[in-house]
């Protein structure tokens, strides 16, 4: 089965880029009271503008979480009954991206879905970091 991704074998970061393991920052609701921050591990499509990260305009990368579509079921069990909706474009917020296909999972293809409604805010050379660890 052929798909659209390429393997990325420099840290240059790029919109569509899909990077596993980012911790992003949750900011609690009484927040400054509360001084703790916790982090939730994602994996994530990268949506900030490639030109905009190659000529270091910005200092952080805006990122959406993308998940496994078996684990995005588990997770949101309602999801199982639009999947045809959201293959077919339906659903503003969620796309399913081509057949995955990544040595971090033995080499096993997978699909991944994006929700456009899980938007995160890394600064880049953290996601360089988290990125060069997968090469």
């Amino acid at each position: 089965m052929s798909h659209p991704w390429d393997v990325v074998t420099d840290s240059r970061i790029r919109q569509g880029d899909f990077i596993i393991n980012v911790l992003v920052p949750i900011i609690p609701p009484d927040f400054p009271d509360k001084k703790e921050i916790e982090t939730l591990q994602v994996d994530a499509l990268v949506v900030s503008h490639s030109c905009d990260l190659d000529q270091g305009k910005i200092d952080y990368v805006s990122i959406v979480g993308a998940m496994e579509i078996e684990e995005a079921i588990s997770e949101k069990p309602d999801l199982k009954g639009k999947l045809e909706e959201v293959k077919k474009g339906r659903l503003e917020h969620l796309f399913l991206l081509p057949p995955l296909k990544s040595e971090n999972w033995g080499n096993a293809i997978k699909w991944i879905i994006v929700d456009f409604r899980d938007v995160y805010s890394v600064p880049l050379p953290y996601l360089v970091n988290v990125e060069k660890k997968l090469l």
